[in-house]
């Protein structure tokens, strides 16, 4: 009676462990699913830079990481001296990429998180926002920009010129304060 109260002990230990097995499979699935679709390289490592996941995305741009590849890809994302980035890994993808290092843990062992994006779309918006915004500033037309409570968010040179008033008195006014005289 004694040994089949222990083995029923341990039977209910052993499917309460296989339950948080399970759980922590689909935990990492998730994980998995999510890092896969995301919009940056990511890498897991543990503290000693050995690697520990890679998405698709990170392989696809660096190969399959292995201990010494990884190793030498972290230490190689900063100059040590400087503290700015100096990796030739980058350099030969000849695009502009984000790196975000973070630290997290897990079950009480810490793992470092590494992400890198490609943020060649961005630098293309951002220049040609800067070439909008340059020919904005330097139109002989007049042009006044207003929000949706039609107070003055812009005004260029050519408006100010045009008025008589300054950016900074037409600014957060509306349109009617050039009525005022």
């Amino acid at each position: 009676k004694e040994r089949t109260r222990e083995l029923k002990l341990a039977n209910d230990k052993l499917k309460q462990t296989l339950a948080q097995l399970v759980n922590k499979n689909h935990e990492i699935q998730r994980f998995k699913s999510f890092a896969d679709v995301a919009n940056y390289a990511v890498i897991i490592t543990n503290p000693r830079l050995e690697p520990i996941y890679a998405n698709s995305k990170f392989i696809k741009l660096f190969g399959k990481p292995n201990k010494v590849d990884t190793t030498r890809f972290i230490q190689s994302i900063f100059d040590p001296a400087t503290l700015n980035l100096a990796s030739s890994k980058f350099q030969k993808l000849k695009k502009p990429v984000e790196i975000n290092l973070s630290s997290f843990t897990l079950n009480g062992k810490t793992y470092l998180l590494n992400l890198v994006r490609d943020i060649s779309e961005r630098r293309k918006s951002e220049s040609e926002l800067r070439l909008l915004w340059a020919a904005l500033n330097s139109s002989d037309t007049g042009i006044m920009i207003t929000d949706q409570d039609r107070k003055i968010t812009f005004v260029n040179p050519s408006y100010c010129n045009q008025t008589g008033y300054t950016e900074q008195e037409l600014l957060g006014q509306v349109p009617t304060i050039l009525a005022s005289g």
